[in-house]
């Protein structure tokens, strides 16, 4: 999510260096959070390729031709301005940035009112970003149901953090582990005994499941475009009120 300095629904270009908003999972959203993950493959990159931001040198040592294959949809023609790295640090509207990050678990809190207080003592402590863990089993009760009022008021945490100058590392998951039951999986897709939760190697379970990600598409669906708002590669309105 975006927390960098500039003020919101000003074009990346013309910002300052107020809090926006970054995440991601890990997308760098920007209130210093998001990933920016476009739809479209990345070609192959190489270290001498990338674009430099201006006023940073990158060790000569870095510099090859061998292609490398990014693991993520990271488009650098059309983000690096705004969002790049090198061995360094993470780059940020030309700038070098040290993530210096700390877990925020918002659905651990019973008043949505308490999240400002706990994040202005992380900045207190040294922090500028916080990592998110989005809880599908407690923003869906039941299939085909999400909430995201009062303390599941998302939306709302983004706006904050952006407000307060905090990046944000975004992981929605779907399965976030957290100590939480179930790993962050809905009680009624767990009580779903046919389906393969977390076709994965570890778990034994080697055969994709349709099932299941039809399932986790749910869950993106909902709160993937909220994430999507607050990119670093976007500019997040304020809500109503400017809170």
């Amino acid at each position: 999510v975006d927390g960098r300095p500039g003020a919101p629904g000003v074009p990346p270009a013309s910002r300052g260096r107020d809090p926006d908003v970054i995440s991601g999972g890990p997308s760098y959203l920007r209130s210093k959070s998001a990933s920016p993950m476009p739809s479209r493959p990345p070609t192959g990159l190489t270290t001498s390729t990338r674009a430099e931001a201006p006023g940073i040198k990158r060790s000569s040592s870095l510099r090859s031709t061998t292609s490398v294959r990014m693991p993520h949809h990271y488009d650098e023609d059309t983000y690096g301005s705004t969002l790049t790295w090198d061995h360094g640090s993470l780059i940020i509207d030309g700038k070098r940035v040290l993530i210096i990050s700390g877990e925020f678990h918002y659905w651990r809190f019973p008043d949505e009112s308490e999240w400002e207080s706990v994040l202005l003592g992380y900045m207190a402590a040294g922090l500028n970003a916080v990592r998110i863990y989005f809880h599908w089993g407690f923003h869906s009760p039941r299939r085909g149901v999400y909430m995201f009022d009062g303390n599941r008021d998302v939306d709302a945490l983004l706006h904050l953090c952006a407000r307060l100058g905090l990046y944000v590392l975004a992981a929605p998951g779907p399965y976030i582990c957290a100590e939480t039951s179930g790993g962050g999986f809905p009680f009624w897709l767990l009580e779903m005994r046919e389906v393969r939760i977390r076709h994965m190697q570890a778990t034994g379970m080697l055969r994709y499941d349709n099932a299941f990600m039809a399932a986790c598409m749910e869950w993106w669906n909902a709160i993937v475009p909220i994430l999507a708002k607050h990119e670093i590669t976007k500019a997040a309105p304020p809500p109503p009120g400017g809170g």
